[in-house]
């Protein structure tokens, strides 16, 4: 599981093979942090300025801001900063993040770290029909944001 070489590769090329039940809290922190970087879907500054044209000194200033204003979480890592591709918008030359991504972190941040969150997104919600929350945030953006309400809530009452 230490083989990181799947970072920014599509998550197609992923299978995640786990012993432990995961969600019962029996893995450790760096457990999920190989988990969710295995999984692929994750981008660097420099990635999205190689794509957009900017530097990247002035996306790391506009993630930094995202963050700051809770409209994305970043994955630190080795000294190395990875933000999940679902969370943004690029086109054309133009990132911005997902208006839903504040919704649902604000709703996570309350029980997850950054980590965490990154988790909860690879994984297939019953509330979602199996889906898992990341395949669901662009196209039905209000039942991701409504998925995170109720993990919180089963997280409280559970």
């Amino acid at each position: 599981m230490k083989n990181l070489s799947r970072i920014g590769r599509p998550r197609k090329d992923v299978e995640i093979c786990i012993d432990k039940p995961v969600r019962c809290g029996l893995v450790t922190s760096e457990d999920v942090k190989m988990l969710v970087l295995s999984h692929g879907g994750l981008t660097t500054p420099r990635d999205i300025a190689s794509r957009t044209g900017f530097t990247p000194n002035r996306i790391r200033s506009l993630i930094s801001r995202w963050e700051q204003d809770r409209l994305i979480f970043i994955l630190r890592f080795k000294g190395r900063i990875y933000i999940a591709e679902y969370a943004l918008s690029i086109s054309d030359g133009v990132v911005k993040p997902i208006p839903a991504m504040k919704f649902v972190i604000n709703s996570l941040m309350t029980k997850m770290g950054s980590w965490q969150m990154a988790f909860w997104f690879m994984c297939g919600s019953n509330f979602l029909k199996g889906k898992t929350p990341e395949r669901c945030l662009k196209r039905n953006p209000k039942l991701v944001i409504a998925a995170a309400k109720f993990e919180l809530e089963n997280m409280m009452h559970g």
